[in-house]
């Protein structure tokens, strides 16, 4: 079992491929920008809270009255701040499965059989060589694959190449509501429709209001640790090279996120999107999928 701590921050697993790396990579770089920003904000908290236990201004009013104020425009930041967790962290790692499948047919060419596409003579003598085609055939299954959702590319990975990317059920419907929130947040201001509603049924009857049960950090942790159980997986089924990009983890540490991201585990994430114990949910979306 994978540490998503460990993952973000500690060393990069040896047989991690490129893909891997640099999705990590991505996430490090995300976890301390906000990290950094929390680290502020809760200094920033502690500041306040001893310079207006006791004062008032010359008007006679609590100072402290200054700092709800002040806590309740930090509120309204935060939202905005899991908005773009949230967005950020779901394109990490849409573009770490486009460019682990980009891999997988650089290194496979003849997966590329099941493509859905057809090439005329002319197509294969555009190129100066056959690997010159075989990149350009695998770029295109690629960007075909990518503008699937989550389901359907689901789908299309057990059916074509007998890999799923995600083995259990919850996990599936966790990622493809992830994924909803995300276009939702990037394409409509977060404001629930109908076409929202009707792929995430739990959202029926709010259309119009935003949406904000979700929880940024379990959705980062999710993806973190689903990305190195995919990318261990698809090593040893399809005998995929480590990477070797070199990027840097030296960081600072910010023990209180990286101890929540630790809290919550991939297949049996103690909260779901909304905040709620998974277990209280439908218990059949936790069955193995077949």
């Amino acid at each position: 079992m994978y540490h998503a701590g460990k993952l973000l921050c500690g060393p990069i697993p040896v047989s991690a491929t490129d893909p891997l790396r640099s999705f990590l990579a991505n996430q490090h770089k995300l976890l301390h920008f906000f990290g950094g920003i929390f680290r502020l904000a809760q200094r920033m908290d502690q500041t306040l809270d001893v310079l207006f236990e006791e004062q008032t201004s010359e008007s006679g009013r609590p100072l402290r009255e200054g700092m709800f104020q002040y806590e309740r425009e930090m509120r309204k930041d935060q939202e905005i701040i899991d908005d773009l967790r949230v967005m950020r962290c779901v394109d990490h790692f849409l573009t770490y499965i486009s460019q682990l499948l980009g891999l997988l047919f650089t290194e496979n060419p003849h997966m590329l059989a099941h493509s859905n596409s057809e090439y005329k003579l002319k197509d294969v003598l555009r190129h100066p060589d056959m690997n010159a085609f075989l990149r350009h055939a695998a770029e295109s299954e690629v960007r075909s694959l990518s503008y699937k959702g989550m389901r359907e590319l689901y789908r299309d990975t057990k059916g074509k190449f007998g890999f799923r990317i995600f083995e259990d059920a919850g996990d599936l419907n966790f990622a493809v509501e992830a994924v909803a929130i995300r276009n939702l947040l990037v394409h409509n201001n977060g404001v629930i429709d109908s076409r929202f509603s009707s792929e995430v049924a739990r959202f029926k009857g709010d259309e119009g209001n935003k949406v904000r049960s979700f929880h940024a950090t379990h959705i980062e942790t999710f993806f973190t640790l689903a990305a190195a159980d995919i990318d261990e997986r698809a090593r040893l089924k399809w005998g995929l090279p480590a990477g070797s990009a070199e990027f840097s983890h030296e960081c600072r540490r910010f023990d209180s996120v990286a101890e929540n991201k630790a809290k919550c585990h991939h297949r049996s994430c103690a909260s779901s999107t909304d905040g709620q114990p998974r277990s209280s949910q439908n218990t059949d979306q936790h069955r193995s999928l077949p």
